[in-house]
């Protein structure tokens, strides 16, 4: 069983290494005369490494390949790897559609969701029938040059306003030895900015 297990594997092993590959089915102590026996009978070469032995197949029973046929075999380990790095990426891909499909809606949030889409739809489309049913109150040019003259002259007095002010804490703060952000803090005065105010 040993010498079989050491053929197939074709690769480095300690006694303890062939123990738990075989799962405890043969003792430790047994494996270590089993692989010295082998060793002895020259179907296995032992390599010590101060107290520590590894095993491995003789080589010698296995056929010499050329390069050519070396080139092959790397050849088709290098195919297999990328075969691999394929199948790899794939997995994550399904993996990843099975986790949106996972996190999709169930009926019930989907029927909600369409009833509350239905209502907002319905919604906008009485909007733009009123709009276009001529029942809203249309706004002529005359109506919006007067109104837009208005906000102008909201934003000019908003401007002036602010600038006459600035002025005022400038001139404080000279007279104060102060900076006018502080003379702002001090007298507890907000501005436009600290507001999130903008002048429309």
């Amino acid at each position: 069983m040993i010498e079989e297990y050491m053929l197939k594997q074709n690769r480095p092993y300690s006694v303890i290494n062939v123990c738990d590959n075989l799962h405890g089915k043969i003792k430790k102590a047994q494996v270590q005369k089993l692989m010295d026996n082998l060793s002895a009978e020259k179907k296995l070469t032992c390599k010590e490494f101060g107290k520590a032995k590894v095993y491995l197949v003789d080589q010698s029973q296995f056929p010499e390949y050329d390069a050519e046929e070396l080139a092959t075999l790397d050849k088709e380990i290098e195919q297999a790897k990328n075969v691999a790095k394929e199948l790899t990426e794939k997995s994550k891909s399904l993996q990843q559609s099975l986790k949106n499909i996972k996190t999709q809606y169930t009926d019930a949030e989907l029927d909600a969701l369409l009833i509350e889409k239905r209502e907002k739809t319905k919604k906008m489309q009485d909007r733009y029938d009123s709009l276009t049913s001529g029942q809203c109150e249309q706004v002529s040019e005359d109506q919006i040059d007067k109104r837009q003259k208005e906000v102008n002259k909201y934003q000019t007095e908003w401007r002036r306003r602010k600038r006459i002010v600035k002025d005022i804490i400038s001139t404080m703060a000279e007279g104060m030895e102060k900076k006018p952000a502080d003379l702002y803090k001090l007298i507890g005065l907000e501005t436009d900015e600290e507001c999130n105010a903008v002048c429309p």
